[in-house]
């Protein structure tokens, strides 16, 4: 069992200064991740409305907040401005000075044209990483056109094996992954005399393609190579309804597993043909046929003592009550403005805490930050009554 660090350690990112220019997921979720990890981040908001993920439904039990913006934006500050203005652009780049990470995830140009782009800031900020996270990064054809996770899914072959739906935002949440890779590899280097931060380029895109690795290498090694045996196309890996229209993920790739499920289901003479492409229509017929004689249930009780990876395809009501995934430490307990929610966790055994702590309301750190960059108090009210904060 790993060694689980002790909670009057400190967190490995404590010090950090992060200035978070992001909105939506992808970007959110960097830097709450970073701030789990002990990092300080300091969000930049819109000045009148704020995240739009403020607005999404569900709420937190309380009606505090949205869940999804309470889950993204744990434990940061929030500072909300007008980023089209002369002074607002200024106190961003009053911010920058101060901090280590930079996250924007705009659509390239727009840092340039509010004037915050990377050849600039580095100019007076040069230990300052810049991390762009964008749609389809800053190079290329569609650098520039607006997309979704759904879009990207769709270009990056996620969705040819017939899926009509990027389920859970996979392509959003690959690229917040792979991002948070990229930065915590420059930021090894952040006490060192000479680091000088630099520019990270990512995009959705990158996330997505991350993921179709394993299918890529193989249709690049042999493009006219028939749809990959993992995409559903053999009756061994894929999934089947039940009686009850509920459905079971077979997994039988080892042949030991595939032998057991045949026996299991009556179709032992299937055994020798389990990567026949020529076989596989009648198999999965059979398949098909025989698990839509029992329930989801009845089939795990049957085949679920062989071990030979037949599992439920969950509702998301059962995933939160599974009891593998509770003992993995995946939900805990969040703090929310009047009481706390349960909520997805991240890396629980280095971040330690029991109860993370909550979202910040719109704007809640403004006053503070702007004491904190030299703005006087007259100043801070100047600015609030010409619309530049709020």
């Amino acid at each position: 069992m790993g060694r689980v660090a002790s909670p009057t350690q400190k967190l490995p990112l404590t010090g950090v200064r992060v200035l978070d220019l992001s909105r939506h997921l992808p970007g959110p979720y960097v830097t709450a991740a970073l701030a789990d990890l002990g990092a300080t981040v300091v969000k930049i908001e819109e000045k009148d409305f704020g995240d739009p993920t403020r607005g999404i439904a569900p709420a937190v039990r309380d009606g505090s907040d949205s869940a999804l913006h309470a889950w993204l934006n744990r434990g940061k500050k929030s500072v909300a401005l007008d980023l089209k203005s002369k002074e607002g652009v200024l106190i961003v780049k009053a911010m920058a000075l101060k901090s280590d990470v930079l996250v924007e995830s705009f659509r390239p140009g727009v840092m340039r044209r509010l004037g915050l782009d990377y050849a600039r800031l580095r100019r007076t900020a040069p230990r300052l990483l810049f991390v762009s996270l964008s749609g389809n990064g800053a190079t290329g054809p569609r650098s520039r056109r607006a997309t979704h996770d759904l879009n990207v899914a769709g270009e990056t072959g996620l969705l040819c094996g017939g899926a009509t739906m990027s389920p859970g935002l996979v392509a959003d949440t690959a690229a917040s992954l792979l991002t948070l890779v990229a930065v915590l590899a420059k930021l090894r280097d952040l006490g060192r005399p000479r680091f000088r931060g630099g520019l990270i380029d990512l995009s959705i895109l990158d996330g997505a393609l991350a993921l179709m690795s394993a299918p890529l290498v193989r249709s690049l090694s042999a493009p006219d190579r028939e749809p990959d045996e993992l995409w559903g196309t053999h009756a061994c890996y894929r999934t089947y309804e039940c009686a009850d229209g509920r459905r079971v993920a077979l997994g039988a790739l080892e042949p030991q597993f595939w032998e057991a499920v045949c026996e299991g289901l009556g179709f032992k003479d299937y055994v020798r043909f389990q990567w026949s492409r020529k076989m596989q229509p009648a198999i999965s017929a059979d398949f098909e046929r025989m698990f839509r004689t029992k329930s989801r249930q009845a089939w795990l009780d049957i085949l679920g003592p062989l071990d030979a990876c037949l599992t439920p395809v969950q509702t998301l009501t059962e995933v939160m009550a599974d009891p593998q995934i509770r003992a993995r430490q995946a939900f805990l307990p969040q703090k929310t403005e009047r009481g706390a929610f349960l909520s997805p966790t991240f890396l629980p055994q280095i971040t330690r805490r029991k109860v993370r702590r909550r979202a910040p309301r719109h704007g809640e750190h403004t006053r503070d930050i702007l004491l904190s960059l030299g703005y006087s108090k007259s100043r801070i009210l100047e600015l609030r009554d010409i619309g530049v904060i709020q």
